[in-house]
């Protein structure tokens, strides 16, 4: 039986994230992935591009007319492989043009881990997923995989950061490259049985804040928790013995004559 060969172009990215370094899971993946035989790839560094923008967007033009590639992945210095991140797109729908594992972020502002996928239907931003593929509106470009096709038909730059009109950034290279993707018709994917890890840089002050909102939430469970047990207790029939007038368990009402006396 031929075996299916999957063709990839790899760019791992050294960003700011951990001062650049590497995370050790993309070396032991890299060290593990001329092994297999059911895999063809090129591996480009991306280094020190500033903004990270930039160096997508270089990898992207450079790799976009190769031929016979399948897929090109991007891949940040601070997430965190497994073995299993190639089945990312295994058996991803037919018309998949992105996909992207599940992976989380820590949300400064709030103070939690969201997750790095986003649907434009979703009341409050919030939805739940079960396994298998779903169709998104936009995603994390932590890890990604994407086909070559996308970025011949997407105006360059493909990745770019939104500003106000004072020169703030309002938005990030990933979300506009989804918006982009989307507008011309190409379908994202996120893979909830594929995950990777994400060793987000934080402000290591706004630990304490989080343990508080931890505090917090954990003292009003047990409250809910207490309240929701008394509510039970009090809604439980009251034992037949108690409602027996001056009798004794051993006793029958109403004469309280002794159970079994002659």
């Amino acid at each position: 039986m031929e075996t299916t060969v999957l063709k990839l172009i790899f760019g791992v990215f050294s960003t700011y994230e951990r001062n650049g370094w590497i995370q050790p899971s993309i070396l032991q993946f890299f060290c593990d992935l001329p092994f297999r035989k059911d895999v063809a790839y090129r591996m480009i560094p991306v280094h020190n591009f500033v903004p990270c923008a930039s160096g997508r967007n270089q990898l992207c033009k450079n790799s976009k007319d190769c031929k016979d590639v399948d897929w090109i992945v991007m891949i940040d210095n601070d997430m965190e492989l497994r073995g299993d991140f190639l089945d990312t797109v295994k058996d991803a729908p037919a018309d998949a043009d992105i996909v992207a594992p599940s992976f989380y972020m820590w949300n400064q502002s709030e103070l939690n881990l969201a997750l790095c996928w986003g649907l434009d239907s979703a009341p409050d931003g919030i939805a739940t997923f079960g396994p298998g593929f779903h169709e998104l509106t936009k995603c994390g470009t932590g890890a990604i995989f994407i086909k070559p096709h996308v970025f011949r038909k997407l105006e360059y730059p493909y990745f770019r950061y939104l500003h106000n009109e004072d020169g703030g950034q309002t938005g990030t290279e990933d979300i506009q490259f989804c918006v982009a993707a989307r507008n011309a018709g190409f379908k994202i994917y996120g893979n909830a049985g594929i995950h990777v890890g994400h060793y987000k840089s934080i402000e290591i002050g706004r630990l304490w804040d989080w343990h508080n909102k931890i505090t917090e939430i954990q003292m009003e469970a047990d409250r809910r928790a207490r309240a929701k047990l008394l509510d039970k207790q009090n809604a439980e029939p009251v034992d037949s013995h108690s409602k027996d007038s001056g009798c004794s368990p051993e006793q029958t009402a109403p004469d309280s004559v002794p159970v079994g006396a002659k």
